[in-house]
């Protein structure tokens, strides 16, 4: 016994424009996961390059510190 639906044509085409529609927007949301990972990726580096120049800069500057308790600590130890 045959299918003789005349609709059954139109419903697979809608089917088939359903998922080219799908595939596309699926395309799209990997792509924008894999943009946004090399961008979250890229801000990371950036934020450690920064730790890394501010320790580089202060370090010596926090050892000079004068504690509450009147002791200079330098970079050998304590200086006073």
């Amino acid at each position: 016994m045959a299918s003789t639906d005349p609709s059954a044509p139109k419903v697979q085409n809608l089917l088939m424009q359903m998922q080219t529609r799908f595939q596309a927007m699926s395309e799209s949301i990997i792509s924008k996961i894999d943009e946004m990972g090399s961008r979250i990726d890229e801000l990371e580096k950036s934020i450690n390059d920064l730790k890394a120049e501010m320790e580089t800069e202060s370090g010596p500057k926090f050892q000079e510190l004068h504690c509450n308790t009147g002791i200079v600590h330098g970079p050998s130890g304590i200086l006073a």
